[in-house]
């Protein structure tokens, strides 16, 4: 798993940052339903993530902060996820 790898490679106080489409977007629960809250929507799998997974994929991490945002014209709904490896 990605989560995995990322802690592995991060010293201690290392800082893993990112982002991931969010439960509340628009276009969750739309398309082709895939597992695990993915949608194939337009020819792409997309993953939302809800703030339960942010919390399962942050062992081995400090949640910092975990900030909601909305991208682009649709808009898209995302979570920006600030975690520093303990």
């Amino acid at each position: 798993m990605l989560s995995d790898e990322v802690r592995r490679v991060l010293r201690p106080g290392g800082i893993n940052l990112y982002t991931v489409r969010n439960t509340a977007d628009v276009h969750f629960g739309q398309g082709i339903h895939h597992g695990e809250n993915m949608y194939e929507i337009d020819g792409f799998i997309v993953h939302f993530f809800d703030e339960a997974k942010i919390k399962h994929l942050a062992q081995g991490f400090e949640i910092k902060e975990v900030t909601t945002f909305e991208e682009g014209d649709l808009p898209r709904t995302l979570f920006l996820v600030y975690l520093k490896k303990q």
